[in-house]
């Protein structure tokens, strides 16, 4: 039997990780974590335990969960939305429903994003996710004062109002404080 699945990229693995952290996953599971017969290519570890192609993907990605769960861990997920394409099932971001931080808030490019509202006791997260697994998106947001960025490594630096280029699957996180 031959499968047709190919090798997991670091943006497959970003794009179902932050999708899933974007709608409030509270953990990461990653399937086939070992070897299963010869298909071991894609699975992070070989039938003796030997660090394989996707376990340094999957390192990286797991070291951005842990430095960014103070943004994720106990949040609580208040809508999600989605520009550009929409996939079956969900519903499109209506600007209007922008927390009142945000002054303008434009995606383009790609085949749209996943937009993310989460709050943590007074802490409010706009959680942005290139739902196009081919195509870069443009990201660009201005806002009050009191707007900032999350970085990967969870440090905060000011939301400064310029254009930000996602890559397929990637995120970007606005913070603001209530």
């Amino acid at each position: 039997m031959t499968f047709l699945t190919r090798f997991p990229t670091h943006n497959d693995i970003r794009l179902q990780v932050y999708s899933d952290l974007a709608y409030g996953a509270q953990c990461i599971q990653y399937f086939t974590y070992a070897d299963v017969g010869n298909l071991e290519w894609r699975a992070p570890t070989g039938p003796n335990g030997e660090k394989l192609g996707t376990y340094y993907i999957l390192k990286e990605v797991n070291a951005e969960i842990k430095a960014l769960s103070p943004v994720f861990l106990n949040a609580t997920v208040k809508w999600v939305r989605h520009t550009g394409e929409i996939p079956v099932g969900c519903t499109e971001l209506d600007k209007s429903m922008l927390p009142s931080v945000f002054h303008t808030l434009h995606i383009q490019g790609g085949k749209g994003a996943l937009v993310s509202l989460m709050e943590k006791g007074n802490d409010n997260f706009l959680v942005i996710v290139n739902h196009d697994i081919n195509e870069d998106i443009t990201v660009e947001a201005s806002g009050a004062a009191d707007l900032y960025r999350v970085l990967k490594d969870a440090s905060i630096v000011a939301a400064d109002n310029r254009m930000h280029t996602l890559t397929p699957g990637d995120m970007l996180i606005y913070f603001w404080k209530k």
